[in-house]
């Protein structure tokens, strides 16, 4: 069975199983898949991120020794790390839309 995230002509996305990628296509050919919002019969693959299933988990990756990592990174995870820089990413996009919305006014 694969899983695959599809798309309407109409913009919407939904997830839908079928036995194998020739499955897909031929029930895709034969208009049998259909938006469940819309009805739509015009569907395509959606862009989908890879599932990576029979990886073994283990303790999250710490930060590397070295130069190039800020003092806040030792002892935290990669993960932390990141999850640090995209808050802070996401902060200066709020600052920014918020700036961007008083020079508009």
């Amino acid at each position: 069975m694969i899983l695959y995230t599809l798309a309407c002509d109409q913009g919407h996305t939904f997830d839908s199983w079928f036995a194998n990628s020739a499955a897909y296509d031929k029930q895709v050919k034969r208009s049998l898949v259909t938006c469940p919002v819309c009805n739509s019969a015009k569907v395509e693959k959606a862009l989908m991120a890879p599932r990576l299933s029979g990886t073994k988990k283990g303790a999250p990756a710490p930060v590397p020794a070295g130069p190039g990592w800020p003092p806040y990174a030792r002892g935290k995870s990669v993960l932390e790390c990141v999850h640090v820089v995209l808050d802070e990413e996401w902060a200066h996009h709020g600052f920014c839309a918020r700036d961007l919305d008083l020079l508009r006014s």
